[in-house]
C-alpha cells in the first residue's frame, strides 16, 4: 500500500460526519478508537485490513478491549451498530493509507481532527508550544538519564508526551481514560493507568512529573478543595528530581492553597513561577501559570518569576526554556529569594516580585511608617441582611463603591438594610464616622473616600472596603490625599492580585509606607485639599447652571418653555 502524507483521519471523520446519526462528540470517539486499532494492526500484521485474525470491526474491537488496561473505552463505539459495511470498508481503506510507523505524524493528524470536530463539551487541549515547554523544562535534565521515569498526570498533560519520546520510561495516569487518551498513548507505546485516587498522595514516585489538573475544579478530598492544590502537593511529594505543574493564577494567592505554597518554600522546592497572559488557553479565560519544582535545589538558590505579556508560540518557547535552566530571566523575569516570599506571606503572585515604577518610587521614600502605625484599619465583612426602608428602626445605610463621587466624597448612599441581631457586634465595628477613610480592596481596587460631616449615624461600610481611622498623630486629610495620589493608586494596582476580580490583601494595606511629614507640611496638604474641593464645588455649580439653562426650552413640562 502506498502511504500518503494526507490526513486520512480527517477524511475518515468527514465520512462519519456525513452520516446524520453521528454527532461531533461521537466522531472524536470513533476516530480515536480507529486510530488505536489501526496502529496496533499495523504493528501486528503490517497493514490495516480485515482478515482471518480480525474478520470485522466488532471482533477487532472486542480483541482490543482485552489488550489494553483501559480497553473499556472500546465499548463507546457505535461504528458496527450504525454504519453499513461498505462505509466501514471505506474507512479501513483510508486508515491503511497512513504510515502508522510515524507515530508523531499520526498524533498530529488526530489532534487536527479533535480541534476541528470539537464538540460542545470540548476535549481540552493545550497548545503545542505549551506542551513542548513543559516537556523541555525537564527534558534537558533527563537527556543523560536514560533510566529515569516520567509520570504524566491528567489528560491535558498528554500535550507534553510527543516531546518526551526517547527519554526513558514514561507513564500516564488519569482518573478516567477517554478514547483520545488511549489513542495517544497507544501511538507512542506509553502505558496508561486509570487511578481513582489521582488527587490523593500515594506511595508512587517518579524521577520527573508533568501534571495538568483540571483548572479550578472542585474535588472530593480530605485535604484539598481544588484539583490544582492536590496536583501540586502530589507532584511535590512524589517527584524524585523535577516537576512541572499547570495551575490557575488563584493558586498563587488564595487562602486555601497557602499551606501548599508554604511547603514549597520551606522545603526549598520551588524553582520557577511562569505567568502567561490571557488567551494562552483556548478553553479558559484565566491566564495559566506554570510551577517548576526541583528537589535538588541548594540553600540560597533563587526563585525565578516570569510575567509573559505575549502568548507563547512554538518559536518563542525555546528562549524561555533556556532562561529557566540558566536562571537568567532577562527582561521577562526576576530572581527572588525565599525570604522575600516569606515577607509576602507566601504570596507567589508574579507582579509582586517585579519592582514596577510606583513600587520603586514608594520604596525609595524616606522617613516612612506603615499605615497601621498611624491609623486603625478595620476590614469590613459581609453582613447577613435584608432590604429595609430608611424610616424603619434599626436600619442601616450600607456604603458601596458607586457612592464615591469624583471628588472623593460620599454622595447619598441609597442601600438600606436590616441586619440580623446576631451580627450587631460586626455592624458596630463597621459603623462610619466623620474623618474615616474608606479604601476599596475588592473590585475597583484603590478607590478612596474621605468621610465628611454628612455621614449619618447609621452609615456602615460595605464588604468591598477597609476603614482607615487616622490616629491623632496624623492628619486625616493628609492621609487621604496621599492614598488618593496617582503614585499610591498605581502602587496599589501593582499590589493587587486576582484575575476576574482584583483584590488587595489587608496586610498589603497595613504595610503601605506613609511619609512622616511635619505639622506645617501636613497643613499645606490640607490647604491643597480644600482648594481642590472648592474647585469641585465650582464645577458642580457650573453643571447646575447648565442643567437649568438646558431646561428653559422644549421641556417635557407642558406648562413651561416654548410652545
Amino acid at each position: 500500500m502506498q502511504h500518503t502524507n494526507k490526513n486520512q483521519l480527517r477524511a475518515v471523520a468527514q465520512l462519519l460526519g456525513a452520516q446524520s446519526f453521528v454527532n461531533r462528540a461521537q466522531i472524536i470517539v470513533e476516530v480515536s478508537l480507529l486510530a488505536t486499532w489501526a496502529c496496533w494492526s499495523y504493528k501486528q500484521f503490517g497493514d490495516v485490513a480485515f482478515h482471518e485474525q480480525q474478520p470485522d470491526i466488532q471482533y477487532a474491537y472486542k480483541d482490543m478491549s482485552n489488550r489494553y488496561p483501559a480497553g473499556h473505552v472500546f465499548t463507546q463505539s457505535r461504528l458496527y451498530e450504525v454504519c453499513p459495511t461498505p462505509l466501514i470498508n471505506q474507512v479501513v481503506e483510508r486508515l491503511n493509507m497512513l504510515d502508522w510507523a510515524d507515530s508523531l505524524e499520526c498524533i498530529e493528524y488526530l489532534l487536527e481532527v479533535v480541534r476541528e470536530f470539537e464538540p460542545d463539551e470540548p476535549y481540552y487541549l493545550l497548545s503545542d508550544a505549551l506542551g513542548s515547554l513543559m516537556a523541555d523544562l525537564v527534558r534537558p535534565v533527563i537527556a543523560s538519564d536514560r533510566v529515569c521515569t516520567t509520570a504524566l498526570y491528567h489528560g491535558m498533560s498528554l500535550a507534553a508526551l510527543p516531546n518526551l519520546k526517547g527519554t526513558g520510561s514514561i507513564l500516564v495516569r488519569v482518573k478516567e481514560a477517554s478514547p483520545f487518551h488511549v489513542a495517544v498513548c497507544a501511538l507512542l507505546e506509553t502505558p496508561l493507568e486509570e487511578v481513582s485516587s489521582v488527587y490523593n498522595s500515594a506511595s508512587d514516585s517518579a524521577s520527573y512529573i508533568i501534571s495538568v489538573p483540571p483548572l479550578g475544579a472542585a474535588i472530593e478530598s480530605d485535604s484539598y478543595r481544588f484539583s490544582h492544590e492536590a496536583g501540586v502537593y502530589r507532584a511535590a511529594k512524589e517527584m524524585e528530581s523535577r516537576a512541572v505543574v499547570l495551575v490557575p493564577p488563584s493558586f498563587l494567592f488564595q487562602r486555601s492553597s497557602s499551606a501548599i505554597r508554604e511547603l514549597l518554600i520551606e522545603d526549598n522546592l520551588l524553582e520557577a513561577v511562569i505567568g502567561f497572559p490571557k488567551g494562552q488557553l483556548d478553553f479558559a479565560a484565566a491566564p495559566p501559570v506554570l510551577l517548576v519544582l526541583d528537589k535538588h535545589r541548594e540553600k540560597g538558590d533563587p526563585i525565578q518569576f516570569y510575567g509573559l505579556d505575549t502568548i507563547l508560540t512554538s518559536e518563542k518557547y525555546r528562549d524561555l526554556v533556556a532562561a529557566v535552566h540558566d536562571r537568567a530571566p532577562g527582561s521577562h523575569g526576576v530572581l527572588g529569594t525565599l525570604d522575600q516570599v516569606r515577607e509576602k506571606s507566601y504570596d507567589l503572585t508574579v507582579n509582586r516580585y517585579f519592582l514596577d515604577d510606583a513600587t520603586a518610587a514608594i520604596d525609595a521614600l524616606e522617613d516612612t511608617v506603615s499605615l497601621d502605625g498611624v491609623a486603625d484599619i478595620i476590614r469590613a465583612q459581609s453582613l447577613k441582611s435584608e432590604p429595609a426602608q430608611p424610616s424603619e428602626p434599626d436600619s442601616y445605610i450600607e456604603v458601596a463603591i458607586k457612592d464615591i463621587d469624583e471628588s472623593g466624597q460620599l454622595c447619598s448612599p441609597d442601600k438600606c438594610i436590616k441586619v440580623d441581631q446576631k451580627q450587631q457586634k460586626r455592624v458596630n465595628s463597621q459603623r462610619l464616622k466623620a474623618g474615616d477613610i474608606l479604601l476599596a480592596i475588592k473590585g475597583t481596587v484603590g478607590r478612596v473616600a474621605l468621610i465628611g460631616d454628612n455621614c449619618g449615624t447609621n452609615w456602615i461600610a460595605g464588604q468591598a472596603f477597609v476603614i482607615i481611622r487616622p490616629k491623632k498623630t496624623v492628619s486625616g486629610i493628609y492621609l487621604y490625599r496621599f492614598l488618593s495620589s496617582d503614585l499610591v493608586q498605581q502602587y496599589l494596582a501593582e499590589r493587587a492580585t486576582g484575575v476576574a476580580m482584583k483584590m488587595l490583601k489587608a496586610a498589603d494595606v497595613a504595610d503601605i509606607p506613609i511619609p512622616l511629614m511635619s505639622a506645617s507640611t501636613q497643613a499645606q496638604v490640607e490647604r491643597n485639599y480644600r482648594a481642590i474641593q472648592d474647585e469641585y464645588a465650582a464645577i458642580h455649580e457650573h453643571y447646575d447652571t447648565i442643567r437649568r439653562l438646558k431646561s428653559e426650552y422644549w421641556t417635557l413640562n407642558t406648562e413651561q418653555g416654548a410652545s
